[in-house]
């Protein structure tokens, strides 16, 4: 019985080594998950090409609540990012990239019983780094990190502002290839 359990451990182990070897066999498309941490996680369904060596990725996103932690009554905040990614390092579980984004923002919410309507565009680099399990190559867990621009314009009955507002963001998603 011994000698039967370490030829089956030797063979398991032996498949895992040449599986591992050969490198994930999926296709880059991908859907997904990416969390933007902004006090709370502002969460995106997430479209993703892996990048080999280019890639890019749509995300759309939409929240209701009561943004009431900042003067402002309940509203939506709606979103659509796009990014394109260019990999410098592939390995194979694991991804280095670099990039830009592009996006927009929209909030319409109520302050006092008058509306409230923010836009804002960004746009900025990023770099950032994928992993693959070698058990289950379909599933990728990303993080990112990246310098955003935003050009947000508030109008509101007693008028309008811009408001421009960098600094650095972050994000991680997790995708399964098909």
């Amino acid at each position: 019985m011994k000698k039967v359990l370490c030829v089956a451990f030797a063979a398991i182990m032996m498949a895992s080594v040449a599986t591992a070897a050969q490198g994930p066999e999926t296709s880059p498309y991908g859907i997904g998950y990416q969390g933007q941490y902004a006090g709370e996680f502002l969460s995106h369904a997430s479209l993703r090409m892996r990048p080999m060596p280019i890639g890019g990725q749509l995300m759309l996103g939409h929240w209701s609540g009561d943004f009431s932690d900042v003067n402002i009554g309940e509203g939506d905040l709606y979103s659509i990012t796009g990014k394109i990614l260019y990999s410098l390092v592939e390995n194979n579980y694991s991804d280095f990239y670099v990039g830009a984004e592009l996006g927009y923002w929209d909030l319409d919410a109520e302050q006092g019983g008058n509306d409230l309507d923010a836009d804002d565009w960004l746009y900025g680099p990023l770099m950032g780094a994928e992993w693959f399990f070698s058990e289950n190559s379909q599933v990728g867990f990303n993080f990112e990190v990246a310098y955003m621009f935003n050009d947000i314009e508030v109008d509101t009955p007693g008028g309008s502002a811009d408001v421009d507002l960098d600094g650095v963001n972050v994000t991680m998603g997790i995708h399964y290839y098909f």
